[in-house]
C-alpha cells in the first residue's frame, strides 16, 4: 500500500498476516472507520509464548501436516 492508503485505511493493513486459528475468531461490529472488519485477532492480547499457542497453530507445523 502507498502512504495515502494507508493513511485512509490504518497501519494495520500495510502488511499480510497470517493466522491458523484453533478456536473460531471473535466477531466484532463493523463501524464507519473499519467497515470491512469483522472478526477480532487474538494476537493483539497474546504477551507470552504459552498464551499464543492456546489461541493459534504453529503454521509451519501445520502446513506440513496437511499439506502431505
Amino acid at each position: 500500500m502507498n502512504q495515502k492508503e494507508l493513511d485512509k485505511y490504518g497501519w494495520q493493513f500495510d502488511h499480510f498476516h497470517f493466522e491458523v486459528l484453533k478456536i473460531k475468531p471473535l466477531p466484532i461490529k463493523p463501524n464507519n472507520k473499519n467497515p470491512q472488519r469483522l472478526y477480532n485477532s487474538f494476537s493483539l492480547i497474546c504477551y507470552s509464548k504459552s498464551y499464543l499457542e492456546k489461541f493459534y497453530y504453529d503454521p509451519i507445523k501445520f502446513l506440513n501436516k496437511y499439506l502431505d
